[in-house]
């Protein structure tokens, strides 16, 4: 049986995948989600997908993947439209 430390290893590495993947964990959190990775099944399969689905982006895009701060951006600028155009003129 799994004990309490799993599950909060387990939740706390959950929420920084992504971020241990893309290399933005500092070291003490990178050891912690690097020991859960390996002991968990679960979290091993996203962490290889998303590495997987990171490497494929690149291969597709010819440099990196789009960050949320991209998105965000885009959004911003798809929401200023010519409206804000119009009265910015």
């Amino acid at each position: 049986m799994l004990g309490p430390r799993f599950h909060l290893d387990h939740m706390f590495s959950r929420r920084r995948l992504s971020a241990y993947v893309d290399g933005e964990l500092g070291p003490d959190e990178r050891r912690r989600v690097a020991r859960h990775v390996e002991e968990c099944e679960d979290c091993g399969r996203v962490e290889r997908s998303l590495r997987r689905l990171i490497g494929g982006l690149r291969l597709l895009g010819g440099g990196r993947p789009p960050t949320l701060a991209d998105d965000a951006i885009e959004r911003v600028r798809a929401a200023d439209g010519p409206a804000e155009r119009a009265r910015s003129a």
